[in-house]
C-alpha cells in the first residue's frame, strides 16, 4: 500500500464528505485533512474491519451505516448527503468485488474449481476498483446469493503486476464528485509525492489508536 494505490484517496474523500456542512469546511480540507484520513485509512485496511464492511452475508445497509459511523467518529464530521452517497457507493463496489473474488473460476474452462481466494481478491480488486478489498484475508460466512457469471482470473504474474500508481484514479467514488478531486492530489499545499518521513511517523502513531477501534468494530 502506498499513497498512490487508492486507499488514501478513498479515506480522504470520505473525511472531506463528512465535513461538507461545516462552515470551515474549505479551511479544514486545505489544512487538517491528512491526519484523520490516515487514521481512517489504518482502520479501514485492517482485515477484520474490511471484512465486516463488505462481507456478503451481512446486510449492505448495516455496512453503509458502519462505514459512516467510522468516518464521523474518526474525522469529527457529521452525517451528510455526500457522505451517505459515497459510503453507499463504496459498499456496493466492494460487495460486487467480493462476489467476483469468491466465484472466480480457476481457469476459463473450469466449471467447478475456483481460483485461490487470495488471487481472486487481487484480481477482483483490480476489475472493480475496490481498493480496500486487497486487505481482506478470508471470505467470511457463506451467503445465499443469486449466482452470476464471473470471468476466470488471468495468470498469477498478470494479477500481481496490475496494482500500479493511478490504477484506481477513476474509481466510482472519485468520478461521482469532480469538484473535490483536487483535494486528493495534495495534502494541505504539499503534493502527495513529496510526502515522506512525516507520513511514516504518523502512520506508525495511528496503528496503536486504530487497534482499539478495530477491536470495537470486530466485536460488535
Amino acid at each position: 500500500m502506498t499513497m498512490h494505490t487508492g486507499e488514501y484517496d478513498l479515506a480522504l474523500r470520505l473525511i472531506i464528505d463528512s465535513w461538507q456542512e461545516r462552515p470551515d469546511a474549505r479551511w479544514l480540507r486545505a489544512s487538517c485533512s491528512y491526519a484523520p484520513a490516515v487514521d481512517l485509512l489504518v482502520t479501514l485496511t485492517h482485515p477484520d474491519v474490511t471484512l465486516s464492511l463488505f462481507a456478503l452475508a451481512e446486510s449492505d445497509s448495516q455496512q453503509v451505516e458502519g462505514l459512516i459511523g467510522l468516518v464521523v467518529g474518526i474525522g469529527g464530521g457529521s452525517r451528510t448527503a455526500e457522505l451517505e452517497s459515497t459510503a453507499a457507493t463504496v459498499v456496493a463496489v466492494h460487495r460486487a468485488a467480493m462476489y467476483t473474488a469468491i466465484r472466480m473460476p480457476k481457469s476459463s474452462g473450469a466449471t467447478v474449481s475456483k481460483t485461490p481466494f487470495e488471487k481472486g481478491v487481487a484480481e477482483a480488486s483490480y476489475r472493480e476498483k475496490a481498493v480496500l478489498l486487497r486487505h481482506v484475508t478470508r471470505s467470511g460466512r457463506r451467503a445465499d446469493i443469486v449466482e452470476r457469471a464471473v470471468r476466470a482470473a488471468p495468470a498469477s504474474r498478470v494479477v500481481s503486476r496490475r496494482i500500479v500508481p493511478g490504477w484506481a484514479d477513476d474509481a466510482p467514488w472519485v468520478t461521482q464528485g469532480t469538484e473535490q478531486r483536487s483535494a486528493t492530489s495534495k495534502i494541505g499545499s504539499v503534493p502527495r509525492d513529496q510526502i515522506g518521513q512525516g507520513d511514516a511517523e504518523h502512520l506508525g502513531e495511528s496503528q496503536e489508536s486504530s487497534q482499539r477501534r478495530v477491536s470495537r468494530v470486530a466485536g460488535a
